[in-house]
């Protein structure tokens, strides 16, 4: 063999090895994102898979606790209840005291004045509030003062709204060195 030749082998090898190592170096460059990608895929199915077993939690709750959230109204807020007492007097001074929550029940207190033509009325008042979800106690006593045909009422009352304690619902899939 002659030195060109021999020349031309080592470059042509040294060309080869050159392209060999970029070739493994991409390879290698690969692996380690598809390391990265299957890590990544293995969070995507634990947080599926807490998903899934949550929105069955969820459901399972729903179903056990829809008969309680019936008698649950949508608001205990003072412009809700005195819009309904203006359903039986358009002069209602309402003012309320003071909100306590304790135990996943929610009590909001309240004073009330009002006309009425009956006590009857105050009862179907009531009633009617108990029909529209609000779990509502009356507290004695109650002040009748008769003024003319109609009767100026005062009463303390309670609204109550529930809350759900809070059962064991699935955890987060804890991984390692995080998302």
């Amino acid at each position: 063999m002659s030195k060109k030749e021999l020349f031309v082998t080592i470059v042509v090898g040294i060309v080869g090895i050159g392209v060999l190592y970029l070739g493994v170096l991409l390879v290698l460059r690969d692996l380690d994102t598809l390391a990265q990608l299957k890590k990544r895929l293995a969070t995507q199915k634990k947080l599926q898979q807490y998903a899934e077993q949550n929105f069955e939690h969820l459901q399972n709750e729903l179903q056990e606790f829809g008969d309680i959230m019936q008698y649950t109204p949508q608001s205990t807020s003072k412009e809700g209840v005195l819009k309904l007492l203006l359903t039986y007097d358009k002069d209602v001074r309402l003012k309320k005291l003071y909100t306590k929550k304790e135990g996943g029940v929610q009590a909001n207190y309240y004073f009330a004045q009002m006309r009425i033509a009956s006590p009857k009325n105050l009862y179907d008042l009531v009633d009617m509030m108990q029909k529209k979800g609000y779990l509502v106690r009356l507290e004695w006593p109650v002040r009748f003062t008769k003024k003319g045909k109609d009767i100026d009422v005062e009463f303390f009352f309670t609204i109550y709204r529930t809350g759900f304690q809070e059962k064991s619902a699935p955890q987060i899939p804890e991984e390692e060195g995080g998302f």
